[in-house]
């Protein structure tokens, strides 16, 4: 019991941090946008090399809340001076026994609801919903990129020993994905949905170990991979995307294979759409 309190106070306090440093980035890239705006310029140059500077200084700032993750999720995989996942794992054997539920397999998906329904209900975030579903989209796509090559080369067998899947966790990279996600847009705005977002994906995590599917290393190091993927996605967008993203529709979606994406792009009025269904995780 004490072991999974400590993880999950570990990611609560790491999480803080990138709250605290949000104003402060928000804050500068605004002055730098009044001062070096040119009237009569749609997009000008100056703005556009600040808001390049503001990206990349949101990523390296990320970079302390991701890594130090990571590092913690490796060091327990391969050793036990730092964390212990097998001394968690007998608290987790005497406490939560026989606990089980699919609760987390919905709640990995809960701040990306709210993120929609926040556009339905009118309140705007920092990017159109356009451009949001286009972030996710290429969240989702590195942090695919990065969990199941993992998943592979590790080996690592799970604490109910069904497969050697575990390390990291997916549904660990997916809630810290959705939760960051939704922080980046109304962190500023609505700081209490930031938080609810990241108390989402706390619980995420501290489900997977209770329910035996995964070790303390690996929801660790799948939280670090999720707000990583997310920073990566923000750093790597341009300011002006060459496709329309009001004809992109990015979606959350769950089968009896598992959890996936539904992404569908309409290229104009001649064109069919077309779509593409990405699914049959293994979490």
């Amino acid at each position: 019991m004490r072991g999974i309190v400590v993880v999950t106070s570990v990611m609560i306090l790491f999480t803080s941090v990138a709250r605290g440093q949000e104003s402060l980035d928000t804050t500068s890239l605004n002055v730098s946008v009044a001062i070096d705006s040119i009237p009569g310029s749609s997009v000008p140059y100056n703005w556009m090399m600040n808001e390049k500077h503001h990206r990349k200084t949101q990523f390296v700032k990320s970079l302390y809340v991701s890594m130090p993750l990571i590092a913690l999720g490796i060091m327990g995989t391969t050793g036990t001076s730092v964390i212990n996942k097998y001394e968690i794992k007998e608290e987790r054997d005497e406490h939560f026994a026989g606990f089980n539920t699919n609760i987390d397999d919905y709640l990995i998906y809960a701040p990306i609801a709210a993120l929609y329904g926040m556009n339905a209900l009118g309140y705007k975030g920092v990017n159109t919903i356009g451009r949001q579903s286009v972030l996710l989209l290429k969240s989702e796509i590195i942090m695919n990129a990065l969990v199941f090559p993992l998943k592979s080369w590790t080996n690592v067998q799970r604490p109910d020993g069904k497969d050697f899947q575990s390390f990291p966790s997916g549904h660990a990279a997916q809630a810290f994905l959705s939760a960051e996600l939704l922080r980046k847009e109304y962190g500023k705005t609505h700081p209490w949905l930031a938080v609810t977002g990241y108390l989402a994906a706390t619980s995420v995590a501290a489900f997977r170990m209770m329910n035996n599917r995964h070790w303390a290393p690996d929801v660790l190091a799948g939280a670090g991979i999720g707000i990583l993927s997310v920073n990566l996605a923000y750093l790597t967008q341009k300011s002006r995307w060459p496709l329309s993203t009001k004809n992109l529709q990015v979606s959350p979606t769950y089968t009896g294979n598992g959890p996936g994406m539904y992404v569908s792009y309409h290229f104009g009025n001649r064109s069919p759409k077309h779509a593409a269904a990405i699914n049959h995780f293994v979490w």
